[in-house]
């Protein structure tokens, strides 16, 4: 495996562990967390680079605010701090950073088969 495969790996892994420990200090603050999750996401885009990943941010961002929302309108679950259509505004980001993330962590395990 070549070092840039490395590279990219650990890019990934701390990008998820940035994400996971936002969302656990901050998940109380709803704009700063928003704030800090958009960030996370820049950063990836400044080391991604590609269009693919601005569209499957902003995709399942959507569709996973709306995949949220129809589940708390059916009461499958519900968050304690909502803002909009039963869901902190920070939500549909993570649903973005987290779609990019195994977008392209995908793409580091497909170099490495």
């Amino acid at each position: 495996m070549q070092n840039s495969n490395y590279k990219n790996i650990i890019f990934n892994i701390i990008f998820v562990l940035v994400c996971l420990i936002s969302v656990c200090l901050f998940w109380e603050k709803n704009v700063l967390l928003t704030v800090i999750l958009i960030i996370i996401f820049f950063i990836g885009l400044y080391k991604w680079k590609t269009k693919e990943v601005i569209i499957l941010f902003i995709i399942y961002g959507i569709f996973g605010a709306i995949t949220e929302a129809t589940a708390i309108y059916f009461g499958v679950w519900t968050y304690t701090l909502p803002n909009f259509i039963g869901i902190p505004f920070w939500l549909p980001v993570l649903w973005g950073d987290a779609a990019v993330l195994i977008y392209q962590s995908g793409i580091e395990i497909k170099k490495l088969i």
